[in-house]
Formats: C-alpha cells, sequence, structure tokens
C-alpha cells in the first residue's frame, strides 16, 4: 500500500511524498462490548493531516506511523482494528450527520 501526501507548494507545483509501506496488521485480539468505529474530521487532526488527505488518509497514516488521532466525538485514539467489525459510534454518526446537513 502507498500512501501519498502533499508535503508543500514550490513555485505552484505540489511536492508529494509517497509512504510505501505494508500496514501492520489489524489487531484482532477481542475488544470490550463498547469499542466502537469511529469517524475522523481532517480539521480535528492537523497535526498529522496534509493538503488532499480525506479522514480515511489519516487514519491509514496513523495506523502507519502510531500516531494517536482524534474522532469526531473527541475520542483520541491509534487506529489498531478494523472498524468494519464493530458498530460505528453513535455521537460520531450525529455530528457527521449534522456537518452533512449543513453542505
Amino acid at each position: 500500500m502507498s500512501i501519498s501526501i502533499a508535503d508543500g507548494v514550490i513555485d505552484g507545483v505540489t511536492i508529494q511524498k509517497t509512504i510505501t509501506e505494508e500496514l501492520i496488521p489489524y489487531d484482532e485480539t477481542p475488544a470490550d462490548a463498547n469499542h466502537k468505529a469511529h469517524i475522523v474530521n481532517p480539521p480535528m487532526n492537523l497535526h498529522i493531516w496534509r493538503p488532499g488527505m480525506e479522514g480515511q488518509d489519516i487514519v491509514d497514516l496513523a495506523r502507519l506511523t502510531g500516531t494517536e488521532i482524534m474522532a469526531l466525538c473527541g475520542f483520541k485514539f491509534v487506529p489498531k482494528r478494523n472498524p468494519d467489525k464493530y458498530d460505528a459510534c453513535d455521537v460520531c454518526m450525529k455530528i457527521a450527520g449534522h456537518i452533512l446537513s449543513q453542505e
């Protein structure tokens, strides 16, 4: 897998860095019953965000580098588990619905 991130712009030309690494396998140990899949919003993660990145890019880069990120609900975590195996966080869903209704 490779992740391309815009590193900067010089004289109108975007400089790209490509990180080519195999992602760390998902942590398959059983999680507690309260574990939820969260939604990540780029403006809440400026410490890792680069121009052109979307939420999934931030999650992928955070998994790769072990960087803590913040979900819409305020929960801070380092992505390790497959979010497809968990129910979505109700608070994240409500906030995301509100953001989408404003667009």
